[in-house]
């Protein structure tokens, strides 16, 4: 063989083991890097979405810190609603459609979440949040107020057990009983002689001994004994009426803090004007403690409801259907997505050519050196020069993976270990693909040896002798 014809097959043999690099390559990135099914599973068995969860949940905590108060976890209501189920799904829709973008299925991007799912689960934690709450915390979680005598630690002690309720209810009328008693007294004071007053406490009183401006200082001075005394003449003479007095004020307390729901102008307000009045009747009459608190359950299941659609409503606004993760991107990262897609088609068609070139090369060792086995020679040595070399970088790009994950900071740990993961099955595969290319590198080389040096002549040699012997048999 010439000279030049030995440069030409040297060249094509070249040529070929190029060709069969850059196969291997895109052999590989199509079975992984550009195939969605490998990513998602790659993702999952990783432990991908987790770490993806967890992001979202601490960028979502971040973004609303105010809401992690009152009887609302939002921290346990955004690891409900932003489930490890809903980020894969989530994500795996998104890489289908991005893959049907970069492969030229799709004309447009679209990459966007749902966020129906996140809305529907906080809108349902919160109602079961405050569901469970106490009554004040509700009441305060809900923007709403109760007019009257009814404080937050009033509603405490209602609340609490039957013992509080009933001590709440007496301490109650006790205190409007004392109020009905101080004005009693103020009355008596003001309208009682000091004739009377005095003989409330000075034993056997006789006016004739003092003169008026005498009795005017005396009463002055002895007015906190003496109104002690005229309270107690009240109690002991008037107790009847005292009773009746207090009857009337609580009466009046239960009409002036109870309105009529169907007057209300938001269900907010509807709600809340019916536990005040469960709150106040409770308050002001002899209901029992099992009926008070069957019919304030009804009142906050009631106010729980309206909160957490009002808060529905909120979320709704604030939150679209869907968030267009490519909204606000322009210019360079347009750019960008372009490049990615001509360079993903590009591979696309590739995976087309090379196979194409690779056999023409063939033939074109074929036509320069007219031998099979030289042929054979010639191609096992390409395909082994292509895969040997790149099952060596793949074990060596190993250790390197394995060292990043070893050495990465602690607060980037899981980050790291997912994109080690995937890294590491995308050049598990290319070594796989080499390993293929070179074991068919050794059989070709095996062959074409076995043909140069006559070992196949002897081989079918064989054969035929043991042919012959049979047909004598």
């Amino acid at each position: 063989m010439s000279l030049a014809r030995r440069l030409a097959v040297v060249l094509v043999a070249l040529l070929l083991t190029t060709t069969l690099v850059t196969a291997n390559v895109v052999a590989a990135a199509h079975l992984t890097v550009l195939d969605p099914a490998f990513v998602t599973t790659s993702m999952e068995e990783e432990g991908g979405y987790a770490f993806v969860e967890t992001a979202v949940e601490d960028a979502a905590l971040g973004a609303a810190p105010a809401s992690a108060t009152g009887p609302v976890n939002t921290s346990e209501l955004l690891a409900d609603a932003v489930s490890e189920e809903y980020v894969a799904a989530q994500t795996d829709a998104n890489v289908e459609r991005a893959y049907a973008y970069l492969h030229g299925d799709s004309e447009t991007l679209n990459l966007s979440i749902a966020t129906g799912p996140i809305r529907e689960n906080l809108s349902a934690g919160v109602e079961r949040e405050l569901r469970n709450a106490s009554l004040a915390d509700l009441l305060r979680q809900s923007d709403a107020e109760l007019d009257g005598p009814i404080n937050a630690s009033t509603l405490e002690r209602l609340t609490a057990n039957e013992s509080g309720y009933e001590a709440t209810k007496a301490e109650f009328r006790e205190t409007v009983r004392e109020r009905v008693l101080d004005e009693a007294v103020d009355r008596g004071f003001e309208r009682a002689s000091n004739d009377e007053l005095l003989g409330l406490v000075v034993e056997d009183y006789d006016p004739r001994d003092y003169t008026e401006a005498e009795k005017e200082r005396m009463v002055a001075e002895r007015e906190p004994e003496i109104r002690v005394a005229l309270r107690d003449y009240i109690e002991r003479e008037r107790g009847d009426d005292i009773d009746d007095a207090v009857e009337d004020q609580i009466v009046i307390v239960r009409e002036q803090g109870t309105t009529d729901p169907a007057e209300a102008e938001t269900e907010l307000e509807a709600a809340t004007a019916s536990i005040q009045n469960s709150v106040v009747h409770g308050l002001t009459t002899n209901e029992s403690y099992q009926s008070f608190q069957s019919n304030l359950s009804e009142d906050r299941a009631e106010l729980a409801a309206v909160a957490a659609a009002e808060a529905d409503a909120r979320l709704a606004s604030e939150m679209p259907d869907r968030v267009d993760l490519t909204e606000n991107v322009s210019g360079a990262g347009e750019q960008g997505f372009e490049q990615a897609r001509t360079g993903v088609q590009w591979l696309d068609r590739l995976a087309f050519v090379l196979p194409v070139v690779g056999l023409s090369l063939v033939g074109l060792l074929y036509a320069l050196r007219r031998s099979v086995a030289a042929v054979a020679s010639d191609t096992g040595l390409s395909l082994l020069a292509a895969g040997v070399p790149t099952v060596v970088g793949v074990e060596l790009a190993r250790s390197r993976l394995q060292s990043m994950a070893t050495d990465a900071p602690a607060e980037q740990q899981q980050a790291m270990d997912v994109l080690v993961g995937i890294a590491g099955r995308v050049i598990g595969t290319v070594g796989d693909v080499a390993i293929v290319l070179s074991v068919a590198g050794v059989v070709l080389v095996a062959g074409s040896l076995a043909v140069r040096y006559g070992a196949v002549d002897v081989l079918r040699e064989k054969l035929g002798d043991g042919s012959d012997d049979r047909g004598m048999l």
